[in-house]
């Protein structure tokens, strides 16, 4: 591998940081994959340069009067700023409403990983793939795993694969489970061809981008602004949404995800 171009990898540091902030704009044309029920086996590719292949984000998904969902990265988690769906769930759990106290949980923010793979079933460029914390568990417990893990990112033939399985269906009753291959591989044929992967993933640093404070709220009252083609029932009134004031209870600091499904694309 004398002729392959320096690589990042995926070290402890870069793990313990983001697991902390854990714990603590869709690109057009953008190429997801989505997991498919059984096995899927997939390549980690690490970022050119150095630092972790991972673009963790905490995102709203709200469903607009509109009809539309609209999703954006929470204000409050990712810079500590107001954030209006933040704000709205506290209203809903305030009123005392049953109902409301349940349709608080869809504003509040999910966890969401990014990250460029190859589908190693569809092989060819590089894919994202978007995924939630029991995806992460299992990288996590693959990456400190001293005997049978290690760094899966590794492009060169001491990487290896990792097995994403999803089984059951339904929002609720789908189950992810996640393992390393049992043969090591490299990330593609020869200097070249792993030098090629590198430099061909997508920029997922636009994922953790936050809106500003009326751009969220605009999103939340009427989805994504498209140009007006006339003519056409006109859309209902929605509901206002007043911004966040700043003497507000704050919306609870823990982040949630997203459910059975949650593995899977929103959007």
């Amino acid at each position: 591998m004398g002729n392959l171009v320096k690589y990042g990898s995926f070290n402890l540091d870069d793990l313990d940081k983001q697991d902390a902030q854990v714990a603590a704009t869709t690109t057009v044309g953008a190429d997801f994959m989505k997991l498919q029920p059984g096995n899927n086996k997939v390549r980690f590719i690490p970022p050119e340069g150095g630092g972790s292949p991972f673009e963790i984000v905490n995102e709203h998904f709200i469903d607009t009067p509109t009809g539309q969902r609209v999703r954006f990265t929470c204000p409050r988690l990712m810079e500590k700023k107001d954030c209006p769906a933040c704000q709205e769930a506290d209203r809903l759990k305030r009123t005392g409403n049953p109902i409301d106290r349940d349709k608080a949980w869809s504003f509040y923010p999910k966890l969401r990983v990014y990250s460029n793979v190859i589908d190693r079933e569809n092989p060819g460029a590089p894919r994202i793939l978007a995924f939630g914390k029991t995806i992460w568990d299992g990288l996590k417990r693959i990456r400190r795993d001293k005997d049978e893990g290690g760094d899966f990112t590794n492009p060169g033939p001491d990487g290896f694969d990792v097995i994403i399985t999803r089984e059951g269906t339904g929002k609720n009753d789908t189950r992810y489970s996640v393992r390393p291959a049992r043969t090591d591989a490299a990330l593609a044929e020869g200097d070249d061809g792993i030098t090629k992967v590198i430099a061909d993933q997508w920029d997922l640093s636009k994922y953790s981008s936050v809106p500003s404070l009326e751009e969220a709220m605009n999103m939340m009252r009427e989805g994504y602004q498209k140009t007006s083609q006339g003519g056409g029932a006109p859309a209902p009134a929605p509901r206002q949404i007043e911004a966040p004031a700043r003497s507000a209870r704050k919306a609870s600091d823990d982040i949630y995800d997203v459910g059975g499904g949650s593995d899977d694309v929103l959007y």
